[in-house]
């Protein structure tokens, strides 16, 4: 296609709407819904006829699927339709429906994909050259063409996923690497949760991490009884949803981190606590620091919490907690075991 230089030449033919078939060979947009459409056509009329290719007293649709379905809705018996001079070639009707709708509007995610495999599908490489890709009005270099490619072909539920914006780009692209059921269930999974990338990435990394450690399907291990119920003790806030997920596939990916919390609350019932003395471990159980927290309202109380903090510090289960955080959780269990 990059070698071909053609510069096309229109008319304008009304033809019957019975006459017009479309090719959805040539189908770039996602929007399938035209009731709106069909009211502003009502009210102001075809701004714009659609593109199509003539031929054997027929015409092919090329561009405009959503303005031909107005027009039938409304029961136009006839339709205004651009169509260019001449035999115009596949590679050729291509470079129009792509030019027409990126020219036109900001193409999503999914409709670039459509349009990058549009051209490549009629590429004598078989591939999309950036500039052919350009002067067709999409944005970006080789690598991203590459990027998006895949996208047009995840499942349904993940495209929907990508087009509400619940899905970053570099995580649609990985979904479309994995197999179609381990990306629907996690595009869900990232639809009900609505994180941004950083955390998309930290739970598609471990959940395919834990998949094929534990030999177990992506799909199965997010319908797992103790995953789904997690999801619904969350009571449909995403950021406690949020909050959960990450911390059971950190768990999961990591079981030291289980028995970190193990060892402490089996350790925190042998330590000297009272009333207004506490002991926190470190955020999830990933860091070293602990935090010893007083309450108190009166001198008094102070100074009973100081006798009974200089209690603990002596204890041999508090020497014993500090131990395990400075060699490792894991390491320290297994020592007593």
């Amino acid at each position: 296609m990059g070698s071909e230089k053609a510069r096309y030449s229109f008319r304008l033919v009304v033809a019957p709407l019975e006459a017009v078939e479309e090719d959805a060979r040539f189908r770039i947009s996602t929007w399938d819904n035209a009731d709106g459409l069909a009211s502003s056509v009502a009210r102001i009329g075809l701004l714009v006829p659609p593109l199509a290719v003539a031929g054997g007293g027929r015409f092919r649709l090329i561009s405009g699927f959503r303005r031909l379905a107005a027009c039938r809705a409304l029961g136009w018996p006839e339709l205004p339709l651009r169509v260019p001079e001449g035999h115009p070639t596949p590679a050729e009707c291509a470079r129009l429906a792509i030019a027409e709708n990126a020219w036109s509007r900001a193409l999503n995610l999914i409709e670039l994909s459509r349009a990058v495999n549009l051209l490549a599908q009629f590429s004598p490489a078989g591939r999309v050259d950036p500039e052919e890709a350009a002067a067709a009005g999409l944005p970006g270099g080789e690598a991203f063409l590459v990027r998006i490619a895949p996208l047009c072909r995840l499942p349904q539920a993940a495209q929907e996923a990508v087009l509400e914006e619940a899905v970053s780009l570099w995580t649609a692209a990985e979904l479309a690497r994995m197999p179609a059921e381990a990306a629907e269930a996690l595009a869900g999974l990232f639809r009900r949760l609505k994180a941004g990338l950083n955390v998309q990435r930290e739970v598609l990394t471990h959940t395919r991490e834990i998949a094929l450690r534990e030999g177990v399907p992506v799909r199965e291990l997010l319908a797992a009884p103790e995953f789904t119920a997690l999801l619904d003790e969350a009571g449909g806030d995403p950021n406690e949803t949020t909050r959960r997920v990450r911390r059971f596939l950190r768990r999961r990916r990591y079981p030291h981190l289980s028995a970190a919390e193990e060892r402490f609350r089996t350790l925190l019932r042998e330590l000297p606590l009272a009333s207004g003395l506490r002991v926190q471990p470190p955020r999830d159980f990933e860091g070293t620091r602990f935090a010893l927290q007083l309450e108190f309202e009166t001198a008094e109380e102070a100074r009973l919490l100081r006798g009974r903090l200089d209690r603990l510090l002596e204890h041999p289960a508090f020497g014993a907690l500090l131990e395990g955080k400075r060699r490792g959780y894991e390491t320290e269990l297994q020592g007593r075991s």
